[in-house]
């Protein structure tokens, strides 16, 4: 577990890329046009995290927290995971059978998940750190799984990629194979070159990309005001370099860049709008929105995705990134004090599973990575 730190160069090498995509990529948007600063704003952001991670490198969490004994968890995680996921689609989907067109098929619940909270949204909430947990402890822990509970795991996680599909959301497929790929490369390292069982593992991520790719691009020729059909988005007052008429190999291209980028954009449109201070709830629509019901309060429309709505931005079907939910609450100078708290808490996880491997690190170091990946979203 000690190649937690390359792991962590890699994903800012991830993010510089993303960056790179905003300003040279495939997409191009119209008035008001891009600015220079975003590239600024960014590259302090992940300053912040790297001065993070290398000061937290010597710290750790001492003594082990969470479920002990990590088979055990894993018979929870998979038993909850097989009694919630149905009614989980229930309350998303309405039904386990859908027909039409991925892009069909992911308005229809869209639509649905938006008429109001459910019920099972907050149970899930509650057992959480139990459901996302499944699937890094599995990868970690398959050799001392009986046979029993391997099939009993991988049917739950089975459920959630078929709820997946059910919605025409793609998130949860590519969300398995970063959390494969990083908790692989963190107990193996480069050793995965080196190895038959490696390189078995390698091609397996491969196909796994390339199917999801394939579930991806399928997705967007289907979806509603994609660019990667016509070229043209009018959700995102922007336009493609590619339409379908390129192929899916360029629609995969532009789709994909216009998913990992366009929160550059809400930032870039949230530079024209003072700060305005969100009293800590205003990086959470789910938050504010709480709050807002029980207080009478409108704080939820003063948070920046809010605000840049002027510009025709929707803060509920675009990325919006995570660095600007923050900033509504911390403005852009505390945003990166936030980046170096993230950094030393990446650092320290890092370190506790180098001398303990406990299951509560195990199962934080996935949700850091995954944080840490979609941070431009």
């Amino acid at each position: 577990m000690s190649n937690y730190k390359n792991l962590l160069n890699k994903l800012v090498i991830f993010q510089l890329v993303t960056l790179f995509l905003f300003y040279f990529g495939p997409l191009h948007y119209e008035k008001p046009g891009v600015s220079g600063f975003v590239a600024v704003v960014v590259s302090y952001f992940l300053l912040m995290l790297k001065m993070g991670a290398f000061v937290g490198e010597k710290y750790y969490f001492k003594g082990r927290s969470g479920p002990k004994r990590p088979v055990e968890f894993i018979l929870l995680s998979a038993w909850v995971t097989i009694c919630l996921v149905p009614i989980t689609i229930y309350a998303r989907v309405g039904g386990f059978l859908v027909s039409g067109e991925l892009g069909d098929i992911y308005t229809s619940s869209l639509e649905r998940r938006q008429s109001g909270d459910s019920i099972v949204e907050y149970i899930r909430m509650v057992f959480g750190f139990i459901l996302f947990g499944l699937f890094p402890m599995i990868i970690t822990y398959w050799g001392a799984m009986s046979r029993k509970l391997r099939v009993l795991s991988a049917f739950g996680v089975a459920l959630n990629v078929y709820m997946s599909y059910l919605m025409g959301v793609n998130k949860f497929i590519f969300d398995c194979i970063i959390i494969f790929i990083s908790q692989q490369y963190l107990i193996k390292g480069h050793l995965l070159l080196k190895t038959l069982r490696g390189w078995l593992i390698i091609v397996s991520v491969v196909i796994g990309f390339v199917l999801a790719a394939i579930f991806f691009t399928q997705g967007q020729l289907t979806r509603e005001g994609s660019a990667a059909v016509s070229g043209v988005s009018p959700t995102l007052n922007a336009y493609s370099d590619y339409s379908i008429s390129d192929g899916e190999l360029f629609v995969f291209y532009s789709a994909m860049s216009t998913y990992l980028t366009q929160g550059y954009r809400a930032i870039d449109l949230s530079l024209h709008e003072p700060f305005l201070f969100t009293w800590g709830v205003g990086n959470s629509s789910f938050l504010s929105r709480q709050v807002d019901r029980l207080f009478g309060t409108n704080i939820q429309d003063y948070s920046y995705p809010a605000r840049i709505e002027v510009y025709g931005w929707d803060r509920y079907t675009q990325w919006s990134s995570f660095y600007l939910w923050w900033a509504s609450d911390l403005s852009y100078i505390g945003v990166g004090i936030l980046m170096f708290s993230m950094g030393f808490f990446y650092s320290a996880i890092g370190n506790t599973l180098t001398k303990q491997g406990d299951v509560a690190s195990i199962i934080l170091m996935a949700y850091t990575i995954i944080t840490l990946f979609y941070l431009s979203k």
